[in-house]
């Protein structure tokens, strides 16, 4: 593994456990087995560090993924709920992710990824699916977002994950056409 990735994989398992303003450079560096000053031979400051692992921990590489495979209806609705819930099926991923939005408007470029992941993204997604950019689409792909980090978070005891995104895409994807 390149030294850069194994401390920012070990800046990620230490701010999903600790957070970002209580852990320090130094349980970062004795994870990755490095020293505090290799470390800021990549990164200039523990603020961009945290802005890389931040960028991570933001489900921007799962629209990614899903635009990259040309899909769109009810095919890349399923394939968003699905690469998200793989994702943050991890607690380090999920721990991180919550860590990451309650510091979003600390720093200006995790602020605006946020903003263009609620927006931007969210848009060109509701365009794919349901061939309208209208403020229904937006609206819906918000709600179904929103339904996906409810179950991430607090998985339900009687509701498996297939059910789960059979269940919301369906109704998500049914509610554009009535």
């Amino acid at each position: 593994m390149i030294v850069k990735e194994k401390i920012i994989e070990s800046a990620i398992k230490i701010f999903s456990k600790y957070g970002y303003s209580n852990a320090s450079i130094r349980m970062i560096a004795e994870e990755a087995g490095v020293s505090k000053a290799l470390i800021f031979w990549y990164f200039n400051s523990k603020d961009e560090l945290i802005v890389e692992v931040c960028k991570r921990a933001l489900p921007i590489d799962i629209f990614e993924t899903c635009f990259d495979k040309k899909l769109d209806g009810l095919s890349l609705l399923r394939c968003l709920a699905e690469e998200y819930l793989n994702k943050y099926n991890n607690q380090v991923m999920r721990s991180l992710l919550l860590h990451t939005l309650a510091v979003g408007d600390m720093y200006p470029e995790i602020h605006n990824n946020l903003d263009s992941l609620c927006n931007e993204m969210l848009k060109k997604a509701s365009k794919y699916i349901f061939k309208s950019d209208s403020k229904d689409s937006f609206i819906r792909m918000r709600m179904f977002f929103g339904s996906l980090l409810c179950y991430a978070l607090r998985l339900p005891q009687d509701i498996d994950k297939d059910e789960y995104i059979d269940t919301i895409t369906r109704i998500v994807y049914s509610e554009a056409y009535y």
